[in-house]
């Protein structure tokens, strides 16, 4: 879980399937000093996987009377924002962000956030992709203070929503080789299908949402990738090769294990006898020859056998 010693009472997370992913420290990040309000971690990117975005505000959260007012990118384009008042984050529960709202054919609904896997092609760098390509695979949270006026009657009578009008970087999700220039690149966060959801009425008030500060109060970076890209970039280790079966210890087996290793010896033991008498049968042909005889069929001789090697000793006496 991302903590951040400058804006204490704040966490994020990224969920998949309501699960915290794994964090993993980037030690290519700049050192930021102790009271810094910015932390980026690597985490591991599920192909075609939803995924939410989970902010905790603790008790102990000095916000006086001030709100919170989230914005939310991926890869470099802001899909929304979101405000929340002071008595709304004291409550020690956490605050998931799963979803845009977006707008179709006049019809109100939503778009879920969703990892999908890059197409690596070899055709030629994208000039227009270059300076993009710089915050592809990053998912980015900012924290700002805000602070809510008076309530004031309206005749609206639907909830005003951030629609994301933005789309993927990379729309068939393709992108060439040349123009990663060689950066352990693997997915693209994007949104999913449009779901339609029923029109929100209004309560008939509204306050106005007035930002205190241009500065965020807190920044979460979340670098996601693919398995293979931590382990080539070293955040992760790389997976063990496993112990042959014949190699481990018997009492470690599990019981599949262990119907696998007979298996493996009933079969050696089968073919060992095939492989001796075919050695035999081997040694057998070297000792022979094939003669061709004057009716030009071929008669097997058997070779005289090599005489010892050794030193012929003659006694001089009998000459």
């Amino acid at each position: 879980m991302a903590i951040l010693p400058g804006a204490p009472g704040i966490s994020c997370t990224i969920q998949v399937n309501g699960e915290d992913l794994p964090e993993y420290d980037d030690d290519d990040a700049e050192e930021q000093p102790a009271h810094t309000a910015t932390t980026t971690r690597y985490i591991e990117a599920v192909t075609g996987a939803n995924f939410e975005i989970a902010t905790r505000f603790s008790r102990t959260f000095a916000q006086r009377k001030e709100g919170v007012g989230i914005w939310f990118y991926m890869d470099g384009q802001r899909i929304r924002s979101i405000d929340y008042k002071s008595h709304e984050i004291t409550n020690g529960k956490p605050r998931n962000m799963a979803k845009a709202s977006a707008m179709e054919g006049g019809r109100e609904g939503v778009k879920r956030f969703k990892f999908a896997e890059l197409k690596i092609s070899e055709g030629q760098p994208d000039k227009q992709l270059l300076k993009k390509v710089a915050k592809l695979g990053i998912i980015e949270i900012r924290y700002y203070r805000v602070r809510y006026g008076p309530r004031i009657k309206t005749s609206t009578t639907r909830v005003a929503r951030d629609h994301a009008k933005t789309k993927p970087l990379l729309d068939d999700d393709t992108v060439a080789e040349k123009t990663l220039k060689g950066q352990a690149i693997s997915h693209q966060a994007k949104l999913g299908e449009f779901e339609a959801i029923r029109p929100i009425k209004h309560s008939g008030f509204s306050q106005k949402c007035i930002y205190l500060q241009d500065e965020p109060i807190a920044t979460f970076c979340f670098k996601y990738r693919s398995t293979a890209a931590l382990q080539s970039l070293g955040v992760i280790p790389r997976a063990a090769s496993p112990v042959p079966l014949e190699q481990r210890e018997v009492d470690d087996l599990s019981p599949e294990e262990m119907r696998e290793l007979i298996k493996r010896q009933r079969a050696q033991q089968t073919h060992e006898p095939k492989e001796v008498k075919l050695k035999a049968e081997l040694k057998r042909e070297r000792t022979t020859v094939e003669e061709d005889t004057d009716e030009g069929a071929v008669e097997v001789v058997e070779q005289p056998r090599k005489k010892r090697r050794g030193t012929e000793v003659i006694d001089l006496c009998d000459i």
